[in-house]
């Protein structure tokens, strides 16, 4: 979705190969927001697996929010600092989710008109 986003964005603003300072800045923007979401992304998975995975026997499942706050609360330390950490994650991914469906909504409406 963000690199469709990126192009919508790109061609609205008329930027073409004459405008290649510009073109550079939006090729880099978009580079630099997909490395860091996979990064982020992969802290995520690897700090989960290894809270869950703890002893060596089988790792536990994680199929609410309240088994997500159990490991935050093993990683942060504490269940303040996990309540506000998972707080502004569920904020974000919810942003993030009515950003994408919003985006997505337009692009095809403008693509079918």
């Amino acid at each position: 979705w963000m690199l469709a986003y990126q192009q919508s964005a790109v061609c609205n603003k008329g930027i073409g190969e004459e405008e290649s300072d510009q073109l550079l800045l939006a090729r880099l923007d978009t580079g630099f927001g997909c490395v860091m979401t996979q990064v982020i992304m992969a802290a995520m998975l690897v700090t989960t697996a290894a809270v869950t995975s703890e002893g060596g026997g089988p790792a536990q499942r994680i199929g609410t929010v309240q088994d997500l706050f159990v490991v935050f609360v093993q990683v942060m330390g504490g269940e303040f600092a996990a309540r506000l950490l998972l707080t502004f994650a569920m904020i974000g991914a919810c942003m993030v989710a009515a950003i994408v469906q919003t985006l997505c909504a337009a692009w095809t409406l403008e693509q079918a008109l």
